[in-house]
């Protein structure tokens, strides 16, 4: 399928889903089991705390934990990334924390800004230069007094073997790398080569969230908040009840997606 449809990995995502779904509710039993996971080997997902004014970040931080949420995701990239995590730590003084550059920095900028946000107690950082800046990360990896995750910077299968050198985790994305073989693949390689891993997302519903979370028994770290994020979405998926990712609990077969009842 790679050779017929080339790029667009999001459509070959939408059918290795659709193949996996099929299969495993064929079987009648849920992904995780077709694939021979221990569901209680599982783990809870972030929750993104996207950039706006402090006011509203803050609010959004307490409304997090108040839903009951151990762990939370926030961007950074501006002039008062400091201000940012001073106010989130404030608001949020007890929950795993990490952090998103989203390519904003330079490789010094990386370093000085890390050395001054280790205080808050960051779990990790995110992608803090420019994924076409191998070399830059590098420089930030070396020099970094917190712990690295490669995210636009690992987009496929290939790319891990440039990154282990340059980073301590990979976020691998279905939406980026083509599928769920994919992704499994890039699972293996990096532990080979000695990464810790995260699963990340889109801003996606739970048609494609729900395949993402039957992989949290073989990561560290899941991001898969981009259907808690919907106002509506048009999918029921995996119980993620207080962010926690709970395969257990699904009812369903196949990857435990189905379409919202009102749009028969």
């Amino acid at each position: 399928m790679r050779e017929t449809v080339r790029g667009n990995p999001a459509a070959r995502t939408a059918v290795s889903i659709a193949l996996h779904d099929l299969v495993a509710t064929q079987l009648e039993v849920p992904l995780y089991r077709y694939w021979g996971l221990d569901p209680a080997e599982t783990l809870e997902t972030s929750y993104t705390i996207g950039l706006d004014d402090l006011e509203t970040m803050r609010e959004k931080t307490e409304t997090a934990v108040d839903r009951g949420y151990g762990t939370l995701k926030v961007k950074l990239g501006t002039d008062r990334d400091l201000e940012i995590v001073q106010t989130i730590r404030a608001a949020a003084p007890d929950v795993r924390l990490f952090v998103d550059a989203n390519e904003a920095w330079t490789p010094r900028e990386a370093v000085a800004k890390i050395d001054r946000l280790a205080e808050f107690d960051l779990a990790f950082v995110e992608q803090p230069v420019p994924a076409e800046d191998p070399e830059g990360l590098q420089f930030v990896y070396e020099r970094s007094s917190l712990p690295i995750a490669a995210d636009e910077s690992c987009v496929t299968l290939a790319d891990i073997p440039r990154i282990a050198d340059r980073c301590d985790i990979a976020n691998l994305k279905l939406m980026k790398c083509g599928g769920l073989r994919e992704a499994r693949r890039m699972i293996s390689t990096a532990r080979a080569h000695g990464l810790e891993v995260m699963c990340g997302c889109m801003t996606e519903s739970n048609a494609s969230i729900a395949a993402a979370c039957h992989l949290a028994p073989l990561l560290d770290y899941a991001d898969l908040d981009g259907s808690l994020l919907l106002a509506d979405d048009l999918a029921d998926g995996v119980p993620m009840s207080d962010g926690r990712i709970d395969l257990a609990g699904l009812e369903r077969p196949g990857t435990g997606a189905v379409l919202d009842g009102s749009l028969d």
